[in-house]
């Protein structure tokens, strides 16, 4: 077999990757969120998140970032939200 037919080694791939760290695409990221809400909370961890990444600058993305971790800390805090265990 041809070694640009083989399948690159997780060590090389993490090597080719900053830091280990691995990027997902916008519908994965959603998605994990939403896997990790209950299903009221849907509409709105699905809006808040496409207003982060359509947001028009890095700083302003981070500052939305950070207003919804802070909500959702809020909402889990006041015991109307307890987070879902995965399985």
């Amino acid at each position: 077999m041809s070694p640009a037919l083989r399948k690159p080694s997780p060590r090389a791939t993490s090597a080719a990757i900053s830091v280990g760290e691995t990027q997902r695409c916008t519908v994965h990221k959603d998605r994990n969120l939403l896997a990790h809400v209950r299903q009221r909370l849907h509409e709105e961890v699905s809006a808040d998140y496409n207003d982060m990444i359509n947001a028009a600058s890095a700083a302003e993305v981070e500052q939305r970032r950070c207003a919804f971790i802070r909500k959702m800390a809020a909402q889990m805090q006041g015991g109307r939200q307890q987070p879902r265990r995965s399985p």
